[in-house]
């Protein structure tokens, strides 16, 4: 169940940059990313980690400042069925 409810979030978004590509999806402080923009991204990502290995069962370190391509990230991430790691990057690198 808990995977499907994923699979559809990335289809609805699919669906939604089919139907307004150009409305804004998300705006961070000053950066923002339209519906066609954060698919695009995402879907690309995606493709870059099935090609990987990247799957159900399988999860993926994300470190990155919060911001747009942390929502691209998760998403890409979740269309390619893994699972995401949340890395704090003001940590220390030997943690």
């Amino acid at each position: 169940l808990q995977r499907y409810a994923f699979e559809s979030l990335g289809r609805a978004l699919g669906a939604q940059a089919k139907r307004t590509p150009d409305a804004i999806a998300l705006r961070c402080e000053e950066a923002s990313l339209t519906y066609a923009e954060l698919d695009a991204w995402s879907a690309s990502l995606a493709a870059r980690l099935v090609a990987r290995g990247v799957g159900a069962e399988r999860r993926v370190g994300l470190c990155v400042a919060r911001g747009p391509a942390l929502i691209a990230a998760l998403l890409g991430i979740i269309r390619a069925g893994g699972a995401f790691v949340p890395l704090d990057p003001d940590y220390p690198a030997t943690r």
